[in-house]
């Protein structure tokens, strides 16, 4: 009988670098993110640049280094990146981006190995676009 793989909480966690390239296209495994990581990251849009709720994608980006700002790393295997999606945000509130949010390259932040880590956070408000009407459609009026 075959011994079973062990499992994530029993392998030892290697480097963000070779997680990521190990994690680069595949798809994301059942169960990831595991909401393990005890880090959280509150993102907040001050009413000073946004006196209007957002609703859109918060984001963090990690780095272990300051060569350029952490988004300028980003890649299928550059600085891991986690998000959460916000819907009628308060200006001045937080958003939570923490161990349940979905990550890429490395889905789940459990797998961020501790260490001095450098982060930057964002976010990209949503713009509804209205469904266009075809080409040749007549209008029933």
């Amino acid at each position: 009988m075959a011994t079973p793989a062990p499992t994530l909480a029993q392998r030892p966690v290697p480097d963000a670098a070779a997680v990521a390239g190990a994690q680069a296209g595949a798809p994301t495994p059942a169960g990831w993110p595991s909401g393990r990581a005890k880090l959280r990251f509150e993102v907040t849009i001050p009413a000073a640049v946004r006196a209007e709720p957002t609703t859109g994608r918060v984001f963090v980006i990690l780095s272990r280094t300051n060569q350029s700002e952490p988004r300028l790393q980003i890649g299928r295997i550059g600085a891991p990146m986690f998000g959460r999606d916000v819907e009628q945000l308060q200006p001045g509130r937080a958003a939570v981006v923490g161990g349940s949010d979905l990550g890429h390259p490395v889905w789940d932040l459990a797998e961020i190995p501790a260490g001095d880590l450098l982060g930057a956070g964002g976010g990209e408000r949503l713009h509804r676009v209205p469904p266009r009407r075809r080409e040749g459609a007549v209008d029933a009026r």
